[in-house]
């Protein structure tokens, strides 16, 4: 199961990835199969938005650079070549990535990602009460917190959480995409995830034991 506190999209746990079933989508996708194209997306839409979202200022953002990159990767899904040790994920990830970057030369520099707080958790006021885990701590509240933790990472670690645990690709198909070692990404992202949990503990007035239980480590 995707750990709770990185899941950065609202809505169904998306379809698992098996890679033998993506290639046959791939295949008959490239045939002109409208369906089955849909049906990557639905595959892959989730993970590239949690993907990219800590590397954008806004949800309004994430979302144009998910659009951009399904526009692309499906429009030069003909250049795709299955490699040993990374999948189409990736593959996928890697145009995200890029289209991420993209977009934040076009804007010019990095703005705070907590700008946007409103809109993950709308109507709602920091409470002042100790209590963040009770009822009004609902799952936006903590997606909202995280984004102001993701913040403070700094570029490179930003991108490697997204791709590690947003995208769930494994710590080798992270270290292809980013130009580093397995051993670096998996000492990286545990390091984060600690600093992360931290942090979000901080912000919500509670203790990082109380976040632990509820996090999940993804695959090797």
């Amino acid at each position: 199961m995707y750990l709770l506190l990185l899941n950065l999209m609202d809505g169904p746990v998306p379809e698992a990835a098996d890679e033998e079933v993506v290639q046959r989508m791939i295949s008959l996708t490239l045939d002109g199969d409208d369906l089955a194209a849909r049906r990557l997306y639905r595959m892959f839409v989730a993970r590239v938005y949690r993907a990219v979202r800590p590397l954008t200022v806004s949800n309004a953002d994430a979302e144009d650079v998910v659009q951009d990159t399904f526009v692309k990767g499906l429009g030069s899904l003909h250049r795709y070549r299955r490699q040993s040790g990374k999948g189409f994920g990736a593959w996928l990830m890697t145009i995200a990535l890029n289209t991420a970057r993209n977009q934040s030369r076009r804007q010019r520099r990095w703005r705070p990602l907590t700008e946007d707080r409103s809109s993950m958790a709308p109507g709602k006021e920091r409470s002042a009460e100790p209590n963040p885990m009770d009822a009004a701590m609902d799952r936006q509240r903590l997606v909202a917190l995280l984004l102001e933790a993701l913040a403070e990472l700094p570029e490179r670690d930003r991108q490697i959480v997204g791709l590690r645990y947003g995208a769930e690709l494994t710590a080798t198909e992270v270290g292809q995409i980013c130009g580093e070692e397995p051993a670096t990404v998996r000492k990286i992202c545990q390091r984060q995830r600690k600093k992360l949990l931290r942090s979000v503990a901080l912000k919500a007035r509670t203790s990082p034991t109380e976040l632990t239980h509820q996090v999940q480590e993804p695959t090797p």
